[in-house]
This record gives C-alpha cells, sequence and structure tokens, in this order.
C-alpha cells in the first residue's frame, strides 16, 4: 500500500475513533453507548491491527535493506576490555581496514557492569578482517612455543 494511501486509511480511522468517541459522552442512552462503546473498540482494533501489518512490512523491508547494505557494521570481535580492543582496531587498521571499538563505557571499571568491547568493520571488510585476525592468532600461537 503506497504511503498517501496508509496515511489517508489512518486518519479516517482515527476520525471514526475520534467521533465516536464524541459521541459516546454526548449520549444520554445508556443503550446507545453501549452500541457506541463496542463501536470505538472495533475501530480501535482496526486501527491497531492496521499498523501492527504496516510496521511488520516497513521492518521486513528496512530488514531487507540492512541484509544488503556493504557499509552495515559487523561484529567480528568482542573483547574484555578496551585496550584489548583497541589494539585489534589498530591491526586492522594497519591493513587499511575501517574498524572501530564500541562499547567502552559499560566494560570494566567505568560503570561497573559487566561487558565486551565489540570490534566492528562494515559488512564488506568482514572476510578480510577475519582472515586477518584468523592469520595473526595462528602466528601468535606458533610465536609462544
Amino acid at each position: 500500500m503506497s504511503r498517501p494511501l496508509t496515511s489517508m486509511v489512518t486518519a479516517l480511522l482515527l476520525a471514526a475513533n475520534l467521533a465516536l468517541v464524541v459521541a459516546l459522552f454526548t449520549s444520554d442512552n445508556s443503550a446507545h453507548r453501549r452500541k457506541l462503546s463496542i463501536g470505538l473498540m472495533a475501530s480501535f482494533a482496526a486501527l491497531v491491527g492496521f499498523a501492527a501489518k504496516r510496521l511488520s512490512a516497513e521492518s521486513a523491508k528496512f530488514a531487507r535493506e540492512q541484509a544488503n547494505d556493504p557499509n552495515r557494521p559487523t561484529v567480528i570481535a568482542s573483547m574484555p576490555d578496551e585496550m584489548s580492543a583497541s589494539a585489534i582496531v589498530a591491526k586492522l587498521e594497519e591493513h587499511g581496514i575501517k574498524a572501530r571499538a564500541v562499547g567502552g563505557y559499560t566494560s570494566g571499571f567505568q560503570t561497573e557492569i559487566a561487558g565486551d568491547v565489540k570490534v566492528v568493520v562494515p559488512n564488506v571488510q568482514a572476510g578480510r578482517a577475519h582472515e586477518l585476525l584468523t592469520g595473526e592468532e595462528d602466528s601468535e600461537s606458533t610465536n609462544d612455543d
């Protein structure tokens, strides 16, 4: 459904709800007020159902767009502190990969909340970043022997 049509349907449903509320509060007849209450509930349910369907469609569209975004941040490592994450960021940047550490304020002693610092890179560079980290970890483990 197009945006103008969606906006129009939403406006009509809201107007119907408003009209029912006004009629409900101005009616002196209890049987008439009961019918108005039922109509108001049905109209409100239609509005909520319509909004939920529209939100679901928008969410699905957003997810599809995000899946195809080459610059979408992708987590490639999770470290216990900012210093460890910064070392990985520096190694990746040496190889031309745009990396950054995220979550430094929730790790360690700064807020006393347990949390890791995540290293993120653009989705398009994630494969190369994993290769670099895996290769460096393998060379470091052979140097320790």
